[in-house]
C-alpha cells in the first residue's frame, strides 16, 4: 500500500472521529427497551442517566413497581448492549468501563416511584399492566404506562406519561387517576425516594417543593443522589418514614390530584463516578435550581 495513501486515510479517520465527537446528535439519543427476554423489563435512558422497571417476576409480583436506576458514565446509549452482555454472562451489576447497576430498588419506590397514600402508608400497585411509546426523537422520549389498584372492591386506574430529554438528570411524569372511567379529585398520592434502608442523608424543602437523598452505593460503586420536584399547589406534606422492615424507608411527598385527577412531578439521580455531579451540595443545588 502507498504510504502516502495510508497516512492520508489515517488523517481522514482521525478528522472524522473528531467531528463525530463534537456532534452530539451522532452520539446522543434517548432510547427505550422492552425486554420480553429479561422478565419483561422496561428501560429508558438519555445521555446522562438510565432507568428500569421490573416486569414479571415469578412468585414475587407484589409491590415491585419502584423505579430502578442504572448508572452510566458514557453519553451514548447502553441499554441494548448491557442487556445483551448480561445474556452472555457479563452482568450489568459489574462496571466494565461504562457504568453498572448497583442501586437497590427491591420493593421500595426507588427513584420517584409512587403509591396511593392511605392511613399514612404507601399502598403500592402491582407491576405495570400496559405500555406504549408515544414519541421518540433525537433528543426526547415519551411513553405511557398503566397501573391499577383494587381498594375496597373498586379498581383505581393510573395512566402515567414519562418524558425524558437529553441533558437532564431527571425525567418528568404526569399521572392521571380514574375510577369507573371518571377522574378522581383530591386523591392522595405518595411520591417516594428510597433512603436505602435509612442510610441516606436527606433534605426536604416543602416551601420550594423538592427533596433529595444522598448515599453510598453497594460494592464501593461510589456515591449517588436521588431527587424529586413537585408542584407546591398540590403538595400536602413531605416526611421521612424510617422502618426496620427492609425496603420500607423513604422520604415522601404526599400530593393530591387536581380537578382533572392528575399529578405532575420530576425525579432522577446523579452518580458521582459519572463526573457531572460529585457531591451532595452540588446535587441539592441542581435540584433546587432546576
Amino acid at each position: 500500500m502507498n504510504i502516502k495513501y495510508l497516512l492520508f486515510s489515517i488523517a481522514m479517520f482521525l478528522s472524522l472521529a473528531h467531528l463525530w465527537s463534537q456532534d452530539e446528535t451522532l452520539e446522543f439519543s434517548p432510547s427505550f427497551r422492552y425486554c420480553p427476554d429479561r422478565d419483561y423489563d422496561l428501560a429508558w435512558e438519555n445521555d446522562l442517566v438510565a432507568f428500569r422497571l421490573y416486569g414479571f417476576q415469578p412468585n414475587e409480583n407484589d409491590g415491585l413497581s419502584g423505579i430502578d436506576a442504572w448508572h452510566k458514565s458514557v453519553s451514548y446509549p447502553i441499554l441494548d448492549k448491557w442487556y445483551n452482555l448480561n445474556k452472555e454472562g457479563k452482568s450489568y451489576h459489574q462496571d466494565y468501563g461504562e457504568g453498572c447497576d448497583q442501586y437497590h430498588v427491591g420493593k421500595t419506590r426507588g427513584v420517584g416511584g409512587i403509591g396511593l397514600w392511605i392511613n399514612d402508608k404507601i399502598v403500592r400497585s402491582g407491576l405495570y399492566e400496559d405500555w406504549e411509546v408515544i414519541s421518540l426523537t433525537q433528543t426526547k422520549l415519551s411513553f405511557r404506562l398503566q397501573y391499577s389498584w383494587t381498594i375496597s372492591g373498586e379498581q383505581i386506574i393510573e395512566n402515567r406519561v414519562i418524558t425524558i430529554e437529553n441533558g437532564s438528570q431527571l425525567y418528568s411524569a404526569e399521572s392521571s387517576f380514574t375510577k369507573n372511567g371518571k377522574a378522581i379529585i383530591d386523591l392522595e398520592i405518595a411520591i417516594g425516594l428510597s433512603t436505602q434502608n435509612g442510610i441516606a442523608k436527606v433534605h426536604l424543602n416543602e416551601n420550594e417543593g423538592w427533596m433529595t437523598a444522598w448515599h453510598e452505593l453497594n460494592n464501593s460503586a461510589g456515591m449517588m443522589g436521588t431527587g424529586t420536584i413537585v408542584e407546591t399547589n398540590q403538595l400536602i406534606k413531605m416526611l421521612e418514614q424510617k422502618s426496620e422492615q427492609k425496603d420500607a424507608s423513604h422520604i415522601i411527598a404526599v400530593m393530591k390530584t387536581n380537578s382533572n385527577g392528575t399529578i405532575n412531578w420530576k425525579a432522577g439521580f446523579a452518580w458521582e463516578k459519572a463526573g457531572v455531579i460529585t457531591t451532595q451540595t452540588q446535587w441539592e443545588a441542581y435540584i433546587s435550581n432546576y
